[in-house]
């Protein structure tokens, strides 16, 4: 697989997975903030950002499917894959492909496999849990609605941190159990405390660290009673040494007779009232000279940084209602307000901070900081290694959970939040107040919006960076409409596994190029292509031998926005191109003609790509023939008859010229690529990305000679051939 920036957990905030490499973009999502500065953000790097469901999809398929565990096993034919998951054989090719592009799989002498590094590293129960993030996926389709409070968040979900269901995701608690055992040994690696207090530790992961380090420590955890499930059997093991308080963290006020009071990962549950109130409770139970601890998730005071604290503080805001996940400085803030001394911190990783603070002198009065001004240095910060991120668990959550990235840039559109900020900039309140959230929820969601660099901060101004206006919905050549259609797709992928059982046609839904979603599609396609259509035709220009004149006469067979045809035309000014589309994208082009003289010069036809000889007044001979990213939305069999027909409209020694999403032989390489050619038969049954070696095979069949591929970057490519 793919090294990703870290993981991304349940429990846990994500890091930013790495993005593919292919089609979409080969840039990170906090990429998309660098190009913005430039003013040059392609539409197709947003929508990257808009399909990274893809990726949990597959992982969700795959476990659907049940290829974790046919595979566990060793190496398994396609034909004994087809028979355990009930794919049929061309389907599962695509998805393993496609997995295999993840690095999730691998093919090995005409059969599959696990990737090395998982087989055998992940429990099957590990693997099961993986399915379980398509509930939140779900839950996070919905963000908008649920932020402005047009939708509750399902009480299941709401629930999840509160009734004990930790102790049924073994994948979770063992990451838990590794991130308390580095945080034991730095807490205790000096004087090691005689009584420990643990509040809201029900679970039992951080007692069970500490009593394993020393044998006569005595850990009190206290909880709501749904919290203790977890740690029963941690109980019954160690007997008295483990004592369990049954109370609210926010009001049980217990006798200040404990060493060290650790608070882990609760506060982002609350309220920022709750928060201190917690605190309280926890600086008022230590004993003279005692610590407190607080665990928690990294967040700079910006509250943007790393995004994965950003995006898990809105994910807290969804579970709880109130809750958010505070700021390293805003612990310390409150620490300092209840006379604690000698703060300071403790990285783990990069991945969450302990906030480490003595007990308040018994003459000592609290000194509530200035709410402005720098934060003080940290007394000390020290790193562990050993980042459990690296394990190969962590890096399959990374994409089991890469739909919140798109998640949270559709909920901005939902809301049109780009328009509501406007060139101006704006305030959370105000933000808030236009979209009909409460100040605190828009702050968190946009706080994610400034980590995957879809907005930008100025103090306390959030600014829609230069190259991002298009995403508001009044903006011209507005891409608001054609990145909402990604949504749809995120709920089909949802069921990615029972579709590929299912032959035969597909739902509405998956169904993007129907009448009445086509002009959304028409602009996802056009923004994209934008960039390239002019590199697509200096490749072909430059192709043509010395002294071989430019074409006169072009057809553009599925021609769509017209981009291709009016970049042939800029390059030729003699030629004269023919468009060839479906009847509604016509239509468009009649009803409101595309402004400029170059459209002078070409005429929109309809017609059929798989038989255009049979669209009105079409005159065979011409000099070139391009299919731009067509023969994709097709079965082979449709291919081979698309190049064969066009071939017998070229006139002598004309040219067919087909521009691609690049694809190796093995089907696998780039990998975006071989997601898109499942994305293509999840849209359409039969249809598949090609390889453009066959690619170059089809001209062949269709009589031309001289097939060959020319690399247009790392994620295009041009197949040409030419008739004797």
């Amino acid at each position: 697989m793919a090294r990703t920036a870290g993981y991304l957990l349940a429990q846990q905030p994500e890091r930013l997975p790495a993005m593919p490499d292919g089609p979409a973009a080969a840039a990170a999502p906090a990429g998309v903030a660098a190009r913005a500065v430039a003013g040059s953000v392609p539409g197709a790097v947003l929508a990257d950002l808009a399909g990274r469901h893809a990726l949990s999809g597959l992982v969700f398929a795959m476990v659907d499917a049940g290829l974790d565990a046919a595979l566990a096993a060793g190496p398994r034919s396609l034909a004994v894959l087809v028979h355990a998951t009930g794919i049929g054989p061309e389907a599962l090719r695509l998805l393993l492909r496609a997995l295999a592009g993840q690095g999730l799989v691998e093919p090995v002498d005409g059969r599959w496999r696990l990737a090395r590094h998982l087989a055998g590293a992940v429990p099957a129960a590990h693997w099961a849990e993986l399915a379980a993030h398509r509930a939140e996926n779900r839950v996070w389709l919905d963000i908008a609605a649920i932020l402005t409070a047009r939708i509750p968040a399902p009480d299941s979900y709401r629930r999840e941190l509160l009734d004990g269901r930790i102790a049924g995701r073994p994948g979770l608690r063992a990451m838990n159990r590794a991130f308390a055992g580095q945080l034991v040994d730095r807490l205790c690696g000096c004087a090691a405390p005689a009584r420990v207090l643990d509040l809201g530790g029900g679970d039992g992961d951080m007692a069970a660290a500490l009593l394993a380090r020393d044998p006569g420590l005595r850990v009190d955890i206290l909880d709501l009673a749904s919290g203790f499930a977890p740690s029963a059997a941690l109980a019954r093991r160690v007997g008295a040494r483990l004592g369990r308080i049954t109370g609210d963290a926010r009001t049980t006020r217990l006798p200040a007779r404990y060493d060290l009071v650790i608070v882990n990962e609760l506060l982002e549950l609350f309220g920022a009232a709750d928060k201190r109130a917690i605190l309280g409770c926890g600086v008022a139970a230590l004993a003279p000279g005692g610590r407190i601890a607080v665990v928690k998730f990294t967040l700079d005071r910006m509250r943007t940084d790393p995004p994965s604290g950003a995006l898990f503080s809105l994910r807290m805001r969804l579970k709880t209602g109130d809750g958010y996940l505070e700021s390293d400085d805003e612990v310390e803030d409150m620490l300092r307000a209840l006379g604690c001394a000698r703060i300071g911190r403790i990285d783990l990783d990069g991945i969450k901070t302990v906030i480490v603070a003595d007990a308040p002198a018994p003459a000592a009065s609290p000194a509530p900081r200035a709410a402005s001004g720098p934060s003080p240095a940290p007394a000390a910060v020290t790193a562990v290694s050993g980042d459990p991120a690296a394990l190969p668990w962590g890096e399959l959550v990374s994409l089991a959970t890469a739909f919140r990235l798109s998640c949270v840039m559709q909920a901005a559109l939902d809301l049109d939040l780009f328009a509501l900020i406007g060139p101006a900039g704006a305030r959370a309140d105000t933000v808030a107040a236009a979209a009909g959230m409460d100040p605190v929820a828009a702050r968190v969601l946009l706080d994610g919006l400034v980590a995957i660099g879809l907005l930008a901060r100025d103090g306390a101004d959030y600014l829609v960076p230069a190259g991002l206006e298009r995403l508001a919905g009044d903006s011209p050549g507005s891409i608001r409409g054609a990145l909402r259609a990604f949504r749809t797709e995120n709920r089909v992928w949802l069921e990615l596994a029972d579709m590929l059982r299912a032959p035969g046609e597909r739902p509405r839904a998956a169904r993007i190029m129907e009448a009445a979603g086509l002009p959304d599609y028409l602009a996802a396609v056009g923004q994209a292509n934008q960039a390239e259509a002019a590199a697509l035709v200096a490749a072909l220009a430059d192709a043509l031998p010395p002294g071989v004149p430019g074409p006169r006469r072009a057809l553009d067979l599925g021609g769509g926005t017209g981009l291709f045809a009016e970049a042939l035309c800029a390059r030729w000014p003699d030629l004269r191109v023919t468009l060839l589309d479906r009847d509604e994208v016509i239509a468009r082009h009649r009803a409101a003609p595309p402004p400029g003289p170059l459209w002078t010069r070409i005429d929109p036809v309809v017609g059929d790509a798989r038989d255009p000889a049979a669209a009105p007044g079409l005159v065979p001979g011409f000099d070139l023939v391009l299919l731009s990213d067509l023969l994709h939305y097709f079965a082979r069999d449709e291919k081979a008859q698309i190049l064969a027909r066009a071939a017998a409209l070229l006139a002598p020694g004309g040219r067919i010229a087909i521009g691609k999403f690049a694809l190796d032989a093995d089907g696998v390489t780039p990998g975006s690529a071989a997601l898109l050619s499942l994305r293509l038969h999840v849209q359409r049954p039969g249809a598949y990305l090609e390889t453009d070696a066959e690619a170059e095979a089809l001209l062949t069949a269709a009589g031309l000679a001289g097939a060959r591929t020319i690399r247009l970057g790392a994620h295009k490519s041009l197949v040409t051939g030419q008739r004797p």
